[in-house]
Parts: structure tokens; sequence; C-alpha cells
């Protein structure tokens, strides 16, 4: 039995790393939120972006998989995938990845769901 544990790099290098990942790959709309001081949250940052279409969506997340663990050998604890890749979600443990469509991103408004927390847009 493997036991699976946290990465030792800093969730603020991995914030880093994952939004260079996003925009070297193109991805629409990125947006992180902290949640670093959010008493409710269990994670230290949410990252939120878009792709044009499933097959982008797809790849977003495949490539962000492979990129990070290239850049700083860690790969999410987690992913999950919509079965018509809508939606895809990789947990890095202190931050969450949500990669969307646009239409189910405008429908699951997440960035509503915190907007407690500081939200910032990443500017290309």
């Amino acid at each position: 039995m493997s036991l699976i544990s946290k990465p030792i790099i800093p969730s603020d290098l991995m914030l880093k790393t994952i939004i260079a990942v996003l925009e070297d790959r193109k991805a629409q709309d990125i947006v992180y939120i902290d949640l670093r001081e959010n008493e409710e949250a269990l994670i230290d940052y949410m990252v939120v972006c878009e792709g044009n279409s499933n097959t982008q969506v797809a790849a977003l997340s495949n490539n962000l998989n492979r990129d990070v663990y290239e850049r700083i050998k860690v790969f999410p604890f987690r992913m999950e995938y919509t079965s018509n890749d809508v939606w895809t979600i990789l947990d890095y443990f202190e931050i969450v990845v949500h990669i969307f469509q646009r239409e189910t991103r405008q429908f699951y408004q997440l960035e509503d769901l915190w907007s407690d927390s500081p939200i910032y847009a990443i500017e290309h």
C-alpha cells in the first residue's frame, strides 16, 4: 500500500507554475481566488479558466498535468473529468484547478460562490 503525500513545493510557487502553464497553453479568462484567509476553505487557491471546446478543455488538463510535472515534479493528487469534457478538475492539495467550457463556467459561476475572497484576473 502506498501513501500519497502532499508536495513540498510552496503553494505560491505551484500557483505561479500552474498559471504559467495555462497561459502557455492558451487557456482563456484565467482567474485565481486567494482562499488562504477564508476559514471555510480547505485549500489555499482556486484557479478557474476556460477552453473554447471539449477538445481544448481535455488538452489543457492533460498538458497542465504533464507540464507542471516537468517544471516542478508534482502530479495532481486527483483529476476528475466530465464525460463530455466540459469541466475538468485537477487537485494539487493546496490548489484546485477548474478548466471549463465557457457555457459550463457561466452556469456554475464558481467565482461568485467564493466572492468573499480576493479574486485576481490574469491579464495576457
